[in-house]
């Protein structure tokens, strides 16, 4: 198992099985391999679950469990098998029945707490959560418990919470670093203006994101949470660093989903006016629908044929028919997927596409910007709901001032 060779691991566990006889009772007695065999059939569950064959890995734990019905670890084993397959109400049953059985099992706590943290029982998730890191602190415990006093507004207790991650970490490795604590810390530092704890919290916040960024991995940091930092406690450097790798990992999400980019695009005829295209989720009673009012009517219609791609809409807001009718054609793509709404623009014939989200509201929270990077026009803008450098290789211009990006 240790060279993630689940299916060879398998075959070594049923061979062992064979040897031990399964653990069947003999002749009415006890079986006197019971407890090698309560072993094999644990880590081969384990390794059918780890190759995601989670039918035959809860078959495994049950055969254990049929074994030795009081085996919390069976238990929680099957339990966990049935999360990984999402069978919620039946992993949350499994864990329950763990938990009865050893109450300290702070793996079972922690599993059940990120369960329901994911299915919307906050309540209960904080509560799970509290009691595993009463057993065992770990950081990503305490981290999963911040965001459950989070999710509760309960902003003080997740601000202590993600702290104690720190400490844990520290604890751990000798290094106070948990950049998911450390980033969600600031976020909630942000949001109740708590500015003289938020200096001291960014004091390590340039070495989480030189880690990330020389390790590859996604920086936890925003590049609005950026922003929000940037010349108090961040420069533009950092903005930009952020913001590059916030694109790069969009491009990413592709690569991984085998989603191709769009390399298709509509040439403009000669006499054909320029089709510009507006892409957002705030064409709407938003600060980018009130200000986008008046600036559709003022483009030259005999030069520029103006469309709008709504990525939200709401319930008829004056401000949203007011765009829309300064508009010749309006696409409402609230419910497309990102690789929809890309073909979709494409389909449409578009130009130049400005986009007006940036790395603000729909652009970060359903990675809205991956529709750019599956570059569905030849020339795409940054426009307005974004001040800064997107980062991005597959935005070739900034619409700005000295004001607004001095």
């Amino acid at each position: 198992a240790p060279l993630r060779n689940h299916a060879a691991a398998v075959r070594a566990y049923q061979t062992a099985l064979r040897i031990v006889g399964g653990g069947a009772p003999r002749g009415g007695g006890a079986a006197p391999t019971a407890g090698k065999a309560l072993s094999i059939l644990l880590n081969r569950g384990n390794a059918l679950v780890e190759a995601k064959a989670f039918d035959r890995g809860a078959a495994s734990y049950k055969a254990l469990l049929a074994l030795s019905p009081a085996y919390a670890v069976g238990w929680y084993s099957l339990a966990r098998a049935a999360d990984r397959a999402r069978r919620d109400a039946a992993a949350l049953r499994h864990y329950g029945r763990a938990l009865a059985l050893q109450p300290e099992l702070s793996n079972a706590w922690s599993s059940m707490g990120v369960l329901l943290l994911a299915t919307g029982k906050t309540g209960a998730a904080a509560l799970a959560l509290e009691n595993a890191t009463r057993i065992r602190a770990t950081p990503q415990d305490f981290n999963y418990l911040g965001d459950a006093y989070g999710d509760l507004e309960r902003y003080d207790d997740a601000i202590g919470a993600y702290d104690h991650a720190l400490d844990a970490a520290e604890q751990q490795s000798g290094r106070r670093f948990h950049p998911q604590a450390l980033y969600s810390m600031l976020h909630y530092l942000i949001h109740t203006c708590s500015f003289q704890r938020l200096e001291r919290a960014c004091a390590g916040l340039e070495d989480s994101i030189n880690w990330e960024l020389a390790a590859g991995e996604e920086t936890g940091l925003t590049p609005i949470e950026a922003l929000v930092l940037l010349g108090t406690y961040t420069d533009h450097h950092l903005l930009l660093r952020v913001s590059h790798n916030f694109a790069l990992r969009s491009l990413s999400r592709l690569l991984t989903t085998n989603t191709p980019r769009i390399t298709l695009h509509p040439s403009r005829g000669v006499g054909q006016r320029l089709r510009l295209g507006y892409i957002s989720g705030g064409l709407r009673m938003h600060p980018d629908g009130k200000n986008l009012q008046g600036v559709f009517e003022r483009h030259d219609r005999t030069k520029i044929e103006v469309m709008c791609f709504s990525l939200k809409r709401d319930e008829g807001s004056p401000v949203q028919q007011r765009l829309q009718a300064g508009c010749e054609r309006w696409y409402d793509y609230t419910d497309l997927s990102n690789e929809e709404a890309a073909r979709g623009v494409n389909a449409a014939g578009v130009h130049v596409l400005l986009d007006v989200n940036g790395y603000t509201g729909e652009g970060v929270r359903a990675q809205r910007n991956i529709i750019l990077a599956m570059t569905p026009t030849r020339i795409q803008v940054n426009f307005l709901a974004w001040v800064a450098s997107s980062g991005a290789p597959f935005i070739q211009y900034l619409v700005t001032d000295s004001a607004a990006s001095p």
